[in-house]
């Protein structure tokens, strides 16, 4: 899988914990996303992303997500939205 494609599966995880914020915005920018490639993801295998709501303020939700593919860690990100 090339990284530009898990950076914006990444960049999704948005959705992941927007629900959990009580927030009715269909739209909520990127601020800042940082990922780290851990291990490349095996053809083949499904690629699962755990995503933990960090923080919320009146105006940002930060959050992180951890990759696995294969039961083996491949990825991690953090954003703030």
């Amino acid at each position: 899988m090339h990284g530009g494609a898990l950076a914006t599966f990444a960049d999704a995880q948005v959705v992941a914990v927007r629900p959990y914020t009580g927030r009715s915005e269909d739209h909520t920018p990127t601020v800042s996303l940082t990922v780290d490639y851990l291990s490349p993801v095996q053809n083949g295998k499904w690629l699962v992303c755990a995503t933990t709501l960090l923080r919320e303020t009146r105006t940002l939700i930060f959050s992180q997500a951890l990759f696995e593919a294969g039961g083996r860690a491949v990825g991690r990100s953090s954003a703030i939205y």
